[in-house]
């Protein structure tokens, strides 16, 4: 094979593209790619997950993000993205090493950097957590909203016995 058959080889094995379309329920996606004579649409492609048996991760492509492909047989009908590609318009969640970032269009970020052995999560909205089993936080302290200690309206006064009346309207809590 000479050098401008293996260019060409290569060149049609991975190829740049934008995300055109996004089928959420198949996760399946269209994607162009410049052609010599224009645009030119793939049909429908998946991409490669983490996991996708009995455990499974999904996070869709955003319409317009740029993923490189892999033309099986240099066919993009048969291709499968690999995965998006920074670029000057959408850079790396995070530059430094050590760091694992996730940030997310609303500002919801997900950090752990791993030099100073910190989690931080930041959430732009609400947040549940729901667990069948017990919820265990051994820590050297929990603060919530930077207040004092917490009282419940479970705590009785030591003295006459009543409801404790400086019970916490933010923090709510109930004997098991």
């Amino acid at each position: 094979m000479d050098n401008s058959s293996l260019t060409r080889y290569m060149k049609n094995l991975l190829t740049l593209g934008r995300v055109s379309q996004v089928d959420p329920a198949l996760d399946r996606y269209r994607v162009e790619f410049d052609g010599p004579d224009g645009p030119v649409l793939s049909g429908w492609l998946h991409r490669l997950t983490t996991r996708a048996g009995g455990d499974a991760e999904t996070w869709h492509f955003d319409q317009g993000e740029q993923v490189l492909v892999a033309a099986l047989a240099q066919n993009l009908e048969a291709g499968i993205i690999l995965g998006a590609v920074n670029q000057s318009a959408h850079p790396p969640a995070s530059t430094s090493t050590g760091v694992y970032r996730k940030t997310f269009s609303d500002g919801t970020s997900i950090e752990y950097d791993r030099n100073s052995s910190a989690l931080t999560v930041e959430a732009a909205g609400n947040v549940t957590i729901t667990v069948t089993g017990e919820v265990t936080v051994d820590a050297t302290a929990v603060r919530l909203n930077g207040g004092a200690g917490v009282i419940t309206g479970e705590s009785r006064c030591h003295f006459n016995g009543a409801p404790h009346s400086d019970c916490s309207l933010t923090v709510f809590a109930g004997k098991a």
